[in-house]
């Protein structure tokens, strides 16, 4: 006999899976039996059985998985909006196991083929940092970096070419030894769930980092959001955080700072107007911004999801190259190596595959959304309905538009009268020039 057991939840940290009583109860489950064993009914037809070890109940028989399943279910207590908080993810350590599990549970057709679509995909990485990423994770084995990457709109409009911050020369030699904290915002246009600002964390040592959007500052949200990511970040180094290096914002006052002298946490508080004393965080503000205006112009996107982008923004910085280590963040941070063969451009309109169970025989298969972000916990593709404003998570998608699709043709002949590296785009009978990078 065999038993479908339906709208289950997938938990990748519990190691035994777990059946309700209750739950049985509500569908109609009768139970009886003594001595250590106990018996299932269903309309008055034995349907299963369980033996008593120790104080649980095990259920006799052997568990198999329906390759058919989709794991993209939330439990009924756990929203979207929990899962994206932090990294783009809630759980890094767990993102990526030694096998390359994205390729086995996420099904997605045109996968990233010219170089243009891989710097997309990567939410409009340079060209220099794609190189360096290609040598330190897989799945990028088949890019041609002699092509010519036509010219990007996204980039144009998305990124800024104020001078950098200068390095430190100050290099950590443990994870959580130094972390720099800082907020951004407030954002002109609230988020889709009704975030102004976000709050980011980065680990000096590894380059990891982790983005909160917020609705507020204040002293104790921040406090509230730092204990949550100390706790995680703790039990999954196997370390505490040492050092915090932030700003004297009232945010990071008050009881911020008790809690702070209370866990023994060292503070380095920079000196007013001079935010490069905390350069890193100012950096990575400037990095995740220029990604998520970047796809948001990029992929003509509505501004009400930067924060939706900010996640993903984060997650595509944590997976490329980081220069005061040979690793790439995630895998230095987490120790296992990465894959990247599940990424796909931003922005992308798609077909959304929806199950049976929850369409009748008469109503379509998919349903058009857009693509903006990944989920770890049920590895699957995070999606917008643009229609109710809501996400969705699905690993089965149809790509229908790629916005790494330029839009003009390139002339392989140097302009006159312009500096190497600017080149002619030609559509129809006009002529527009852009500079190449």
């Amino acid at each position: 006999m065999t038993i479908s057991l339906l709208d289950v939840m997938y938990v990748p940290e519990i190691t035994k899976n777990l059946l309700s009583m209750g739950a049985l109860d509500e569908k109609g489950i009768a139970f009886t039996g003594s001595g250590g064993q106990q018996q299932f009914y269903k309309d008055g037809d034995l349907v299963g059985s369980s033996t008593k070890r120790g104080k649980l109940y095990i259920l006799d028989g052997i568990t198999t998985v329906n390759p058919d399943a989709h794991l993209v279910r939330e439990a009924a207590h756990t929203s979207i909006e929990d899962e994206l908080l932090g990294c783009g993810f809630v759980e890094p350590s767990s993102l990526l196991d030694a096998r390359p599990l994205e390729r086995i549970l996420l099904h997605c057709d045109k996968p990233p083929a010219t170089l243009y679509e891989w710097h997309v995909a990567l939410g409009h990485q340079s060209l220099a940092y794609m190189r360096k990423m290609s040598q330190r994770v897989t799945g990028m084995e088949n890019i041609n970096f002699d092509s010519i990457m036509p010219a990007c709109e996204g980039c144009a409009k998305g990124k800024l070419t104020r001078p950098s911050f200068p390095e430190s020369t100050t290099k950590q030699a443990e994870k959580l030894a130094l972390v720099h904290s800082d907020y951004a915002g407030p954002f002109p246009t609230v988020s889709r769930a009704g975030f102004r600002y976000y709050l980011t964390f980065l680990d000096d040592y590894t380059g990891m980092c982790w983005v909160y959007p917020k609705a507020d500052k204040s002293a104790d949200s921040t406090c509230a959001t730092f204990k949550q990511w100390e706790a995680m970040v703790n039990r999954q180094s196997g370390k505490r955080v040492l050092t915090l290096r932030t700003d004297g914002g009232s945010e990071y006052l008050g009881s911020f700072s008790v809690h702070c002298k209370l866990t023994g946490i060292s503070r380095q508080i920079t000196v007013r107007y001079t935010p490069e004393q905390n350069g890193k965080a100012e950096r990575l503000n400037r990095t995740l911004m220029e990604k998520v205006r970047s796809i948001l112009f990029g992929a003509k996107l509505p501004a009400h999801l930067w924060a939706d982008l900010v996640n993903v923004a984060c997650y595509l910085k944590n997976i490329s190259p980081y220069k005061d280590h040979e690793k790439v963040p995630l895998e230095a941070w987490t120790g296992s190596p990465v894959d990247v063969a599940h990424l796909r451009s931003i922005g992308s309109r798609v077909w959304a595959f929806i199950p049976s169970q929850e369409r009748n025989k008469l109503e379509p298969k998919a349903k058009e959304m857009t693509l903006i972000g990944y989920s770890h916990l049920t590895k699957a593709y995070l999606l917008w309905d643009s229609t109710t404003n809501k996400l969705e998570l699905n690993h089965q998608i149809k790509i229908i538009q790629d916005p790494a699709q330029p839009k003009l043709p390139l002339e392989l002949a140097t302009v006159p009268g312009f500096p190497p590296g600017f080149y002619r785009t030609t559509a129809r009978r006009t002529v527009d020039y852009r500079h190449i990078r």
